[in-house]
């Protein structure tokens, strides 16, 4: 809760802090069905099945993203069941809904992927 309070601005609604949150992972934790690697190839879903080195090194890196602060937002709870294990796009509309700050970032984006500057927001390879 406190990022979503330092996320705010003079210029924000001056609300309370927002009470039920939910932490909700940008990629999800079953991420294998609805997001492709950034080569476009679908993951198997136990992670080696068919998989090139290429591919098992793009699998890792995400394994390793996954749980990290850049990949985490707050949602309510009803929202994080529904956003679930859906891609990106789906996942922005529960997002938007939040209505909070912290999120207005990650909105901004078209994707969510390996950050490309350094001024980029938190990323996943």
């Amino acid at each position: 809760m406190e990022l979503e309070l330092a996320s705010r601005s003079k210029f924000s609604v001056g609300t309370a802090r927002p009470v039920g949150m939910s932490i909700e992972h940008i990629l999800p934790i079953s991420w294998t069905t609805h997001w492709p690697l950034p080569d476009g190839r679908s993951a198997p879903d136990d992670g080696v099945t068919g998989a090139d080195e290429a591919m098992l090194t793009a699998i890792a890196a995400r394994r390793a993203a996954l749980h990290t602060l850049g990949n985490l937002t707050l949602v309510t709870v009803p929202g994080n069941s529904a956003a679930s294990n859906s891609g990106f796009m789906e996942k922005a509309d529960w997002l938007k809904k939040s209505l909070l700050a912290l999120n207005l970032e990650i909105l901004e984006r078209p994707t969510w992927g390996k950050r490309r500057s350094k001024s980029g927001a938190g990323y996943l390879p």
